[in-house]
């Protein structure tokens, strides 16, 4: 069976007459919060029971009056019969904590010079930290978070990561300076 080719289909035609609304996906009824619909029920009694405003301002006071009533004067019954002010004044508060001591980060690209190094600037002095002659000329990635220094390259490898030893300009490796050859006894 095919549908025909007009645009209508029996569906759309079946509830063009009909009571039921069909919903639409993208545009869905707004959802309700049932503790705001019982607040404003309350405060439509408590102004159903006063005398209806005049004007705007007079409204907005008789309005006021509801805030301070419902939140400062009314006990709860829920919380021993404390009122929700009361309640609330008797919370902990967050307040600022400590001040936390400022960190300064720095995101550098540089190459790998042809002695396997690569230079570094930390309080206006030069640094040189080895990373190794295998990774002459490669594009590498530093990030910096004070004294903390991580070494990457641009897939993501880490070549390096160390804690900058201010007292000295030249940061070592920490490896040994002669190769060790494939299968010696050597520990690597």
């Amino acid at each position: 069976m095919s549908l025909p080719h007009s645009g209508t289909s029996s569906v759309s035609t079946n509830l063009v007459g009909s009571p039921r609304n069909c919903v639409d996906p993208l545009n869905p009824p707004p959802q309700t919060c049932g503790k705001i619909e019982r607040f404003q029920q309350t405060l439509k009694r408590y102004l159903d029971k006063r005398r209806p405003a005049r004007s705007v301002p007079e409204l907005q006071r008789q309005v006021d009056r509801f805030g301070v009533a419902y939140n400062e004067e009314r006990p709860h019954r829920a919380r021993g019969l404390v009122t929700p002010k009361a309640a609330f004044d008797a919370l902990d508060k967050a307040r600022p904590g400590d001040p936390v001591a400022e960190t300064h980060f720095q995101v550098r690209t540089d190459k790998v010079d042809s002695c396997g190094k690569v230079t570094l600037r930390h309080d206006s002095k030069l640094f040189h930290i080895a990373i190794g002659l295998r990774w002459k000329g490669t594009q590498i990635r530093l990030y910096v978070a004070d004294l903390d220094v991580r070494i990457m390259t641009f897939d993501g490898k880490l070549l390096r990561q160390l804690t900058l030893d201010t007292m000295r300009t030249y940061q070592p490796s920490g490896l040994p300076r002669y190769r060790v050859r494939e299968g010696s006894d050597v520990p690597r």
